[in-house]
Parts: structure tokens; C-alpha cells; sequence
């Protein structure tokens, strides 16, 4: 098995591995809270070469989440210009701050001069962060100071032709999902903030990548808010000039790409206007299957296959096997899929000598896709919406009680992707591990049963050879609502749960399919950030911490048995691509996607190309 690639960090840190030791206990004392040490420490005889290192953004970052004001101004009176600096994900301390709800720590940071009108990779600003905040009235000319600066920043508002109004910029900029500061507001309760932006002059209009308004929102959820509308002559104002320029309004769908409805509610409540209203009014309260149907059905036809079968019959009598594994995870397949992009950029005929495709979980999706036509430009593209799309809306119960995410979006888009074709229809061998949690109350062994979802043909020798082998008769639609079933995120589907509890490196489950001394296994990860649990934290840990991360140690620990397994069965002829993630990226984190996008154009693939020369 090759040597992990990740992720390069920067290879320019000048400070000795000393230094950089004891910036890293600085880092452990403040994470575990101890400010009053960590203090200590950086008063005494403040490290100057903090700021040479690299990770002098984690401190600072790790000190301004904990609330620590008093480390975040001495570390910024030495190395002033982390001020700036960003996270991962694109945050400053100043949104940081706001976000984990130090209102008195992001003041401290306002007065030292940051930019207050930045955004992260999600196109959210300080409003979207406050949004989610409970506000006080000792807040208020915090948060005004904030709305006045990205007013002027977007120039006032009368200065503005038409078509500027309506562009999205300051106060009504919008995030990854197309809604703006106030849109949030409305959905969270937040009736100061609501009132606040309303009062600046934030457009009541704005339609999100739904279709749909903060006037809906309110209409729908929100008495309170609803009312600050209704009374509010800005509102109104809005209102009339979006019924009266119909044109204005069209341009707002275009420019925002997959809004489905085109028309705002007036909330004025005379009688006079009650028809037309009706007419108007935004189908809010469709069911989601009908407006993913409107969605899905604009996707497909904007990203249609390349062909009926990108990927024809294998050329029989070849004396090499080749394998491609892609790992379950989430949102993370998009770092798999843009590498195999770049692969088959290198190598055009990559994807044509595959002999078996290995998926589990999410991956399923995807891979499926390219071998009923699509190119995997289009994959990504469609990938990535889908992802916005299912994980974007939690369900009512939000995982606890019940499933967390809704796989209807996902139902209909496999359906209408896939039809009627079956596993036995692909002209590439295939196996997806799954789990069948119920084998039935009819089976008088009931059980929980391992499952090899597969279109190899089997010859039934063997009298007690499982019929839960012999598949290939499924839809490819079932067999990718029950890979994408994660326990806890999706409902089951046909009492089938996502297989990468059992083994997250797909390939290492399907021996019986093939021969590891004739065959060649690529092994794509979607990322790790960290491959082990502290066993500082864990030694002595009961049923309450182990059960926060039990899922992960599974994985972890799959992922770490496949590895050796292709050593042993594969050694050099086995090759693992997991790169590293700078952070901590769950499988439903979709306001990552800009970041885990920028993380696989940036992976060096120069160990891989040179073992494809030499295996593939």
C-alpha cells in the first residue's frame, strides 16, 4: 500500500520543533479551558516567534471560540496582523466571535480596526452570524454599527439604479443557499434583528434557492416577525415596486440560477385585493416531493448524460484486474470525485479499463452515474446541488428522535436518473456493501444479514449459497437509496442501512469477487482530518463520551484494517489516496463544500500518477 497523500501544509514555518512544542501545549491549555495558565504563560515572556509559526492562527482562533478577551488582545498585540487572518472555512475572529455568541470579544476586535463587513467561503457576513443569536438590547448599537457598514459598503440604497437593488450586495447579500441576513432572522425568531435590517432598508423580496421570501417565511412560521412586516412602510414599498416590475423580478430568477417561483405575496389584507393576492401568492405549501420535482427536473435537463453508456463491455482475456474503491462520506465524495476528475484529465481512458467499482454510502450515487452516461464534469455539478439540497433542511426532530435529513430529494432524482435499469444492465462489475438490519418476521433464523449488492453472476453450486448474494436483479435506484441510508441522517430504505458501518474501503469486502494476485485496487478517500482518538481524552471514558464518536472509531478503525488488508493481499499493487483535511468535516457539513472543492484541486496526485504508469 503507497504512502497516504494529503494535503501539503506550509512547509515555511520558522520555528524550531521546541517552539512549535510548546505552541501546541499553548493550544491544549486553552482548548481545555485553562486561560489563566495559558496567560501566564504568554505574559511572562511572550514567545515572538509565535507569529513566524503556522499555527499561531489556531491559537488565536481556539482562544477567540473559548471567549478568552484577555489572550485574544495580548496575542494580537503582538502579531497584529492575525486580525485578519482566516480559518478553514473562511472565517475571521470577528466572525468567529459573533458565532460562538462573544458579542463583548467581537466589539474588542471592532475597536482594533477588522474589517466588519467580511464574509466566509459560504457568502455569510457578521448579520448572517447574528442572526442565529439571541439578541439583548445592550446589543443593539453593536449590531447597528455592523448594518450601517455594509450599507455604505454597498453605497446607500438611493443611490442605486434598479437593477442594483436587486443585486445581493450588503445587507441582502446571500449565503450558499441563497438567503440573506434577514431570511435567517425570520426562521430563527430573531425579531430584534428582523426589525433592525427591515428599518435599514433589507429587501422583504429576496427569493433564496427555494424560491421563497422572508415574507413567506414569516407568513408561514412567525407572527411576530409577520407583524414588524405588516406594519413596516419599507415593506410595503418593496412589495409594490417587486408586483409592479415584473422584468427587475425575472432578472433576480436568472441570476440566482435555480429559483422556482417568480412572484411575491402582497400582505396587504384589504378585500380589494384579495384575488389578486391569491393569484400571486408563492406556492409555498407544496408538498417537497412536488417542488424537488420542479428542481430535480431543471437539474436533469440543464446536465444531461454524454451518451447511453459511457463505459462499454470489457475486452475479455486481459490478464490484469483492475479496481476502483471510493469510501462512504457524505459530502466528502466531492473530494473523490473532483480527484478523479484530474485523473482522468491525466488519463483520458482511466475510467474505461475499470473491471469492478467498489461504493459504499454516498459514493454510490455518483459512480453510478458514469456508468449510465453521464461524464463526471456533470456528476460533480449535480452531485453538488444534491448535497446543498438534502443536507441544507434538518427534519422536525432533527436525527434525535427520528432520522435528520429527508431522502426524498435523493428518491426522486435516482428515479429519474436511473428508470428502470438494473444492476445486471451496467456493464461494469459492481459490488456495494450494505446491511440488511431485518431479515424478517417470516425467516425463522431472523437476523441482521451483511450484504454484497452486486451484478456478478454467480453460479448456485453451492445449495447454501445466500440468496441476499445473488441481486443483480435490483434497481439501481434501490441500490442507491440504501447505500445513501446512513443510520441516524436518513431513514432506513427496504430495511437496509448504509454498508460503511461494516467497512468503509468497499474493496476489502469483495474478495470472493476477484483474485488479489491478478488484480490492481486505487482506493479513493474523501479526506481525514485526524486517523486517531486522544488517548488522553478516551483512556478512561464512559458509555456518555464513547457514545459521542462510536461511529467514527468504527469507521477509523475499518478504514485502518482495509489498509492492512491491502498490504497483505495487494502489497504494491494496492494504492490509498486519503487526503488531509484541515479541519474537521462532517458528513452532512455542506457549507464546506467550497473548501473540501478547493482541498482536492490542491491534493498532490504525483504518487498516484506514477503508480497508475506502473499498475494501472
Amino acid at each position: 500500500m503507497s504512502i497516504k497523500e494529503s494535503v501539503p501544509e506550509n512547509s515555511e514555518t520558522m520555528v524550531d520543533p521546541q517552539q512549535e512544542s510548546q505552541l501546541v501545549e499553548l493550544i491544549k491549555l486553552i482548548k481545555k479551558g485553562q486561560a489563566d495558565r495559558a496567560y501566564a504563560e504568554l505574559t511572562n515572556n511572550f514567545p515572538e516567534w509565535i507569529g513566524k509559526s503556522t499555527r499561531s492562527n489556531t491559537l488565536l482562533f481556539k482562544a477567540v471560540e473559548m471567549g478568552f478577551v484577555t489572550i485574544v488582545e495580548i496575542i494580537l498585540q503582538h502579531c497584529p496582523t492575525l486580525l485578519e487572518s482566516k480559518d478553514a472555512r473562511g472565517n475571521t475572529p470577528f466572525l468567529i466571535a459573533i458565532e460562538k455568541g462573544h458579542l463583548d470579544l467581537a466589539m474588542t476586535l471592532q475597536n482594533k480596526g477588522c474589517c466588519i463587513t467580511e464574509t466566509n467561503y459560504c457568502s455569510e457576513n457578521a448579520l448572517h452570524k447574528l442572526s442565529l443569536i439571541k439578541l439583548h438590547k445592550r446589543d443593539i448599537p453593536f449590531v447597528s454599527s455592523i448594518i450601517t457598514a455594509l450599507t455604505e459598503k454597498n453605497q446607500m440604497r438611493d443611490d442605486l439604479n434598479e437593477q442594483e437593488k436587486w443585486s445581493g450586495r450588503g445587507i441582502d447579500i446571500r449565503n450558499q443557499t441563497g438567503e440573506t441576513a434577514l431570511h435567517t432572522a425570520v426562521k430563527e425568531d430573531n425579531v430584534k434583528l428582523c426589525e433592525l435590517l427591515i428599518k435599514a432598508g433589507a429587501d422583504p423580496t429576496a427569493l433564496n434557492n427555494d424560491g421563497i421570501s422572508p415574507i413567506v417565511y414569516a407568513e408561514a412560521n412567525d407572527e411576530s416577525c409577520l407583524k414588524i412586516f405588516k406594519e413596516s412602510e419599507q415593506v410595503k414599498a418593496a412589495i409594490k415596486f417587486a408586483e409592479e416590475n415584473q422584468e427587475i423580478q425575472s432578472r433576480r430568477i436568472e441570476r440566482g440560477g435555480s429559483k422556482i417561483f417568480t412572484v411575491m405575496s402582497s400582505i396587504d389584507d384589504s378585500d380589494d385585493d384579495s384575488k389578486d393576492k391569491d393569484k400571486k401568492k408563492i406556492g409555498f405549501f407544496q408538498s417537497k416531493s412536488e417542488k424537488y420535482e420542479i428542481y430535480i427536473d431543471k437539474l436533469l435537463q440543464e446536465n444531461k448524460p454524454s451518451k447511453e453508456y459511457m463505459l462499454e463491455q470489457r475486452a475479455v482475456g486481459e490478464n490484469k484486474f483492475r479496481i476502483l474503491s471510493l469510501d462512504g462520506c457524505g459530502v466528502r465524495t466531492l473530494v473523490q470525485l473532483i480527484i478523479l476528475k484530474r485523473i482522468v484529465e491525466n488519463f483520458p481512458h482511466f475510467l474505461d479499463n475499470v473491471d469492478m467499482i467498489c461504493s459504499v454510502g454516498a459514493s454510490t450515487l455518483p459512480i453510478l452515474m458514469t456508468l449510465v452516461g453521464y461524464d463526471i464534469d456533470t456528476v460533480i455539478k449535480i452531485y453538488e446541488k444534491t448535497m446543498v439540497k438534502v443536507f441544507s433542511s434538518t427534519s422536525h426532530k432533527g436525527g434525535v428522535l427520528s432520522y435528520k435529513y429527508s431522502s426524498k430529494f435523493i428518491k426522486i432524482l435516482a428515479n429519474k436518473i436511473f428508470q428502470d435499469k438494473k444492476l445486471c444492465d451496467l456493464k461494469r462489475e459492481v459490488v456495494v456493501p450494505v446491511i440488511k438490519i431485518d431479515s424478517g418476521i417470516n425467516d425463522p433464523n431472523r437476523r441482521m444479514i451483511p450484504v454484497l449488492l452486486n451484478n456478478i453472476v454467480l453460479q448456485k453450486t453451492n445449495t447454501d449459497l445466500d440468496d441476499n448474494m445473488i441481486n443483480n436483479e435490483d434497481l439501481l435506484s434501490d441500490v442507491v437509496l440504501r447505500s445513501f441510508a446512513t443510520p441516524g441522517l436518513f431513514t432506513c430504505h427496504q430495511s437496509f442501512v448504509d454498508g460503511s458501518f461494516l467497512i468503509n474501503q468497499p474493496f476489502a469486502v469483495a474478495k470472493a469477487f476477484f483474485d488479489p494476485k491478478e488484480s490492481v485496487v486505487l482506493s479513493l478517500s474523501g479526506g481525514t482530518y485526524k486517523s486517531y482518538f486522544d488517548a488522553e481524552k478516551y483512556t478512561g471514558a464512559g458509555y456518555v463520551q464513547w457514545a459521542t464518536c462510536v461511529t467514527d472509531l468504527f469507521k477509523t478503525a475499518g478504514i485502518a484494517l482495509a489498509d492492512e488488508f491491502a498490504k497483505v493481499l495487494f502489497g504494491p499493487r494496492a494504492h490509498r489516496l486519503d487526503p488531509k483535511l484541515p479541519c474537521q468535516i462532517d458528513d452532512d457539513s455542506f457549507k464546506d463544500i467550497e473548501l473540501l472543492k478547493t482541498i482536492a484541486a490542491k491534493v498532490d496526485l504525483s504518487a498516484t500518477e506514477e503508480w497508475i504508469l506502473q499498475n494501472w
